[in-house]
């Protein structure tokens, strides 16, 4: 299968996932993992409607004192910018919501990467949608790299080419996998 194929069957996939309990469950999971215990950056995603959704899930890294920063995507470059409680955003790039005040970030500072995808499988893998902004930018730096999805959206192997970058874990309402690739 090639890559617009496995793109299409995560999309197909990614339409089962359900919203419901969601966030509650995918950080139960993120908050048990060392490297979020020893964070103090966390940067997660602005989710699009059909995504696994992170609102309140950003909302709870914030409650536990963590700093929190979301991408900012300009042409195929991505920017960490922090937010906190009572952002406001406005629609960028790809649909995106982003905030409205960019504060910019080092972003060697950051922990966690957590990341969407259309579909992930259990070495790590992750195809995206297509860009190659979060491989690029995942390319630049060393953090914790975790994706989030539905259960439905992973499934056992895929084909992955060399720049692709893995995750380290994969968390979704079901379970977290350790992909057991070393950072």
């Amino acid at each position: 299968m090639d890559k617009k194929g496995i793109r299409n069957l995560g999309k197909l996939l990614r339409k089962e996932g359900t919203a419901d309990g969601f966030e509650n469950a995918a950080y139960a999971f993120l908050s048990k993992l060392t490297g979020y215990r020893k964070a103090s950056l966390v940067m997660l995603y602005l989710s699009l409607p059909d995504e696994a959704p992170t609102d309140r899930l950003i909302k709870m890294v914030l409650s536990d004192g963590k700093r929190v920063c979301v991408p900012v995507t300009e042409g195929r470059v991505i920017t960490p910018c922090e937010i906190s409680e009572g952002e406001e955003f406005s629609e960028g790039a790809f649909s995106v919501r982003e905030p409205l005040v960019k504060r910019a970030v080092c972003k060697e500072e950051i922990d966690i990467c957590v990341v969407p995808g259309l579909l992930f499988d259990k070495r790590g893998t992750r195809c995206g949608y297509g860009k190659g902004c979060y491989d690029t930018f995942l390319e630049t730096i060393n953090p914790l790299k975790v994706g989030l999805a539905f259960s439905s959206q992973v499934v056992t192997a895929f084909p992955s080419e060399a720049h692709d970058v893995k995750m380290n874990y994969i968390i979704t309402e079901k379970e977290v996998i350790d992909c057991g690739e070393e950072i």
